[in-house]
């Protein structure tokens, strides 16, 4: 990804390094870190997997999942989240708001 002032310039995701430099030639190109990314996917993994084993990881960045049970019965088992309470109190936080808003 870039910062604003890069996009401003023309530089846009997944360019070319040497193309973004010309266009925006104070441009800092930072390294990625492979081993830091892989780890946080790993972990992401095991917190969508509490939720739903109907997954499938594309990347390290992509998941897809299927929460249709999840969010139709508007239900987090306590175990999962029990920063937030028991279902019912999910279920009262989450009334009215539709599906889709409820994250």
């Amino acid at each position: 990804s870039s910062g604003i002032n890069a996009e401003y310039g023309g530089v846009r995701a997944a360019m070319p390094g040497f193309i973004a430099k010309k266009l925006c030639p104070d441009l800092v190109i930072v390294p990625g870190n492979h081993d830091k990314y892989s780890a946080v996917s790993s972990q992401i993994m095991d917190v969508i997997s509490k939720y739903t084993t109907e997954f499938s990881a594309m990347s390290l960045d992509e998941v897809y999942c299927d929460m249709t049970e999840l969010v139709q019965n508007r239900t987090v088992p306590p175990e999962l989240c029990p920063e937030h309470g028991s279902p019912e109190t999910v279920e009262s936080a989450t009334r009215g708001r539709s599906p889709a808003s409820v994250q």
